[in-house]
């Protein structure tokens, strides 16, 4: 058996791809059609865009469209919203943070790459990239290099995808499918598109062209050359109908692509989102609908008990005469059948429904962040601690899965556009970190803080019961008490003083305070000296 050549190889890695995807695009495809009906592509399945006939028909009650949409809204909005600072640098070493010139560096930089990314169709992007997430479980987005705004950003939908998680369990492996117009095929791979692409172009310009691009570790590269194909991630693209050539090989020093998984398990690729728990509700909330719709439908327009000689003789519609032989019962007309529906019971229903899908995509908190954009994270904390504490886990993979490596992108891309300073000396040699500082980051970061302030209230608590009721304070062993109420909220051990270090403090407190009385002593002696002094020249 001849050995396969490199594209052929490249081929058989896709289909082996999509055999692993199969459960996941089934899925998918229902989603599609009860939740996101603008959204996914599905070429391996026939399917051509811009030809999606039908697309709204299943969708009756829009509800869990809306919700999907909101929980978009609410996690740009509190993530990466382009109104707020969502982002800042600092230096690894923080000792030299205080440095003037250091601070300006960062700040410069940081203020750099907030304009890149307004500049560029990041916001627009991010939004529908977390429209997927929400509906399809998974969302992916490529980010390249472009000459006029720094870097572009395109988002790959359901069926366009396929990808593979690397040793440590990230994803390093990414084969995307999707199609080009003939006429840009060519204007993109002038030498190296197939000669039907060629004729396409020429005959029928607009007709589409299936393209693969295949990302993945380029585990044959020489790492003493520095040149595309040498690069720690390769980058290959070819006709999907044609595998004896490829169109481009290339290569990227990072990884291009960022991509976001709202729930996983070890054993599962692909991400499962609110879209997969709330599927079966929805079918069901389009079932009911259109049932209570045809009942509806039915009252207005009943079936027709009609004599046989009235046949084609009816006028129904609206104000229509119908002239009838008098007191002949038997050409009267009349219902075929009553109906029973019970209307109240299957909207009470229908609202259950409908509050349940609310819950599963946490409809209260982000319907609170989008219509408060102003609120502080203390706030947020306060109005809905349990609500964050239940997508804090969904949040928080956003920041290493999606907007880390984003960030990391556009800074490398900006680095060899020239538009990044050299760092202080300082900073040379060890990298800059992010710190995430938007609503959401806020939020939960005060939610870690919240054992620190509960520990400050019962210190103010103690400090008050010594002041108000002696008694109380001399039952109460105050120390002891701080000490278990810290350790029981798993504070670090630095936020209270050790016992030694305590009673020296008292001991100072205590010479203070007798010091503080002896003054006190001397000074009511010398008024009374005074006094007598006085009163001894007044005597006399």
């Amino acid at each position: 058996m001849a050995e396969l050549t490199p594209i052929q190889k490249k081929a058989a890695k896709l289909k082996e791809l999509e055999l692993d995807r199969e459960t996941f695009l089934d899925e998918a495809k229902e989603i599609t059609e009860y939740i996101l009906p603008q959204k996914g592509l599905y070429l391996s399945s026939g399917e051509k865009p811009n030809k999606k006939k039908g697309r709204f028909a299943k969708i009756i009650n829009p509800t869990a469209s809306e919700d999907n949409d909101l929980l978009a809204s609410g996690i740009q909005g509190g993530l990466s919203s382009q109104s707020r600072p969502w982002f800042r640098l600092e230096a690894t070493d923080k000792s030299v943070m205080s440095l003037e010139h250091v601070q300006i560096w960062l700040d410069y930089v940081q203020n750099q790459m907030r304009s890149v990314l307004a500049g560029s169709n990041f916001y627009s992007k991010i939004h529908d990239f977390y429209n997927d997430e929400g509906g399809f479980g998974n969302a992916v987005m490529m980010c390249e290099e472009d000459p006029k705004k720094v870097v572009r950003f395109t988002l790959a939908t359901a069926g366009q995808y396929c990808f593979a998680e690397g040793i440590d369990g990230t994803i390093d492996t990414l084969y995307l499918r999707y199609p080009l117009r003939a006429v840009n095929v060519k204007k993109r791979w002038p030498d190296t598109c197939s000669d039907s692409t060629k004729q396409s172009a020429r005959t029928k310009p607009f007709d589409w062209v299936e393209i693969v691009h295949a990302i993945e570790p380029n585990n044959d590269r020489n790492p003493n050359k520095i040149d595309n194909r040498n690069m720690p991630f390769s980058s290959c693209y070819w006709e999907h109908a044609k595998t004896d050539k490829f169109l481009s090989k290339s290569g990227y020093n990072e990884l291009p692509f960022a991509i976001g998984r709202w729930k996983t398990n070890d054993s599962e690729t692909y991400g499962t989102g609110p879209g997969h728990t709330a599927l079966g509700l929805v079918k069901m909330l389009q079932t009911m609908e259109k049932s209570s719709l045809r009942a509806i439908h039915k009252e207005v327009d009943p079936p027709l008990r009609v004599p046989t000689n009235l046949k084609d003789m009816l006028n129904v519609l609206p104000g229509g005469a119908n002239y009838m032989p008098a007191n002949d019962p038997r050409d009267s007309i009349g219902k075929l059948y009553d109906m029973n529906f019970n209307y109240p019971a299957a909207e009470a229903k229908i609202e259950q429904i409908v509050r349940v899908i609310h819950m599963i995509f946490k409809r209260d908190l982000f319907l609170l962040i989008t219509d408060r954009p102003e609120m502080t994270a203390t706030e947020v904390v306060e109005r809905s601690q349990e609500k964050l504490i239940m997508i804090g886990p969904v949040t928080e993979r956003q920041i290493p899965d999606v907007l880390e490596p984003m960030l990391s992108r556009t800074f490398n891309i900006m680095v060899r556009f020239g538009m990044i300073p050299p760092p202080p000396d300082e900073l040379a040699g060890q990298p800059v970190q992010v710190d995430y500082i938007s609503l959401l980051a806020q939020a939960q970061k005060m939610m870690g803080l919240q054992g620190m302030r509960s520990y400050v209230d019962m210190a103010t608590a103690v400090e008050t019961l010594k002041a108000s009721s002696p008694d109380g304070a001399v039952k109460t062993n105050s120390d002891f008490l701080l000490d278990e109420y810290a350790q029981g909220l798993a504070l670090p051990p630095q936020i209270t003083r050790p016992d030694e270090q305590v009673n020296q403090f008292k001991q100072i407190q205590q010479q203070l305070a007798q010091q503080q009385q002896q003054i006190e002593m001397l000074k009511q002696g010398s008024e009374t000296v005074k006094n007598l002094a006085v009163a001894d020249a007044q005597g006399q």
